[in-house]
């Protein structure tokens, strides 16, 4: 096993730049230990170490690790952390107070306290960290989603069921509110995954052709009235379209139509009077005439 994945926990210090120092201990990267300190220090800035550290600035202070520690458990680790601080509260420059630390229940509730009194200057601190820190902050949620791929999936779906209605109905208002963006947005989307989508499509049209025909059949018979009438409402406006249309697929595919094919009635035809043909008596008395056990199969 490696170094780094050997220690789950580390020792560090606050190392200001004239030499004051605090020492604790974390199971966190270094970063996200100086960030919860910066918090820290909103909500209790009498503290000998947040005193001097917010008189100096925080610009002023660097956190290093001192120790890599493997452990089990939280305790075993303020142990070693403990042991480091013995030894350095006679150091004039060590901002340590004591060696025992508040319980985790004290410690939720003088932060409790001190948000309820202080909710302003802790929400604006909260705001410019998030604003400061974006990219970053980003970058580690894509690392911690790839990495707990499973995990934040289930807290996402557990979310979602428990705040359903309130989701559906922000999401709708959203919508409401933003129609153009939102439009735009999908657009843009489906531009630039439009092979992705495509290769969706065809392997679904694939999987579910059944379940896809009988939709179609249901729609259809559901709404026939109204699909006759659109299209006839279409057909109405678009009459010139539709002749530019068929005008330029006849020009394209003359030689196609215009090629000769030999009826089993023995007829023949152009695919331009293909349905001519079929309509004609002499094909309709063959088709009548054509035994059943051997049908026609018109070309």
């Amino acid at each position: 096993m490696d170094q780094v994945a050997a220690y789950n926990g580390q020792i560090y210090k606050l190392v200001c730049n004239d030499g004051y120092y605090y020492i604790g201990s974390t199971k966190s990267e270094l970063k996200y230990r100086l960030y919860h300190h910066k918090q820290h220090s909103l909500l209790w800035p009498d503290r000998k170490v947040y005193e001097h550290i917010l008189t100096c600035g925080w610009d002023t202070v660097n956190i290093e690790c001192v120790e890599k520690v493997s452990c089990t458990s939280r305790d075993e680790l303020r142990k070693k952390e403990n042991e480091y601080i013995k030894n350095s509260l006679s150091d004039p420059l060590c901002l340590n107070m004591k060696v025992a630390h508040l319980t985790k229940k004290e410690l939720l509730q003088q932060q409790k306290e001190y948000i309820q009194t202080n909710k302003e200057n802790v929400d604006a601190y909260h705001k410019n960290y998030r604003i400061e820190n974006a990219a970053e902050r980003a970058e580690y949620s894509r690392k911690y989603a790839a990495e707990h791929r499973e995990a934040v999936k289930a807290m996402k779906k557990a979310y979602y069921e428990q705040h359903k209605e309130e989701i559906i109905e922000k999401q709708k208002a959203y919508v409401e509110a933003n129609k153009d963006v939102v439009k735009l947005r999908k657009k843009e989307w489906a531009e630039k995954n439009k092979e992705h989508l495509e290769e969706k499509r065809k392997k679904y049209a694939e999987e579910n052709k059944e379940a896809i025909q009988e939709r179609g059949k249901e729609y259809y018979e559901k709404n026939k009235d109204v699909i006759k009438e659109k299209l006839k409402v279409y057909r109405e406006e678009n009459k010139e379209k539709a002749k530019e249309y068929m005008k330029a697929y006849r020009e394209q595919n003359r030689e196609k139509l215009s090629e000769s094919h030999t009826c089993d009635c023995g007829g023949k035809y152009t695919k331009n009077h293909e349905d001519v043909h079929k309509a004609s008596k002499r094909h309709v008395t063959f088709v009548a005439s054509t035994s059943l056990s051997t049908p026609h199969t018109f070309p």
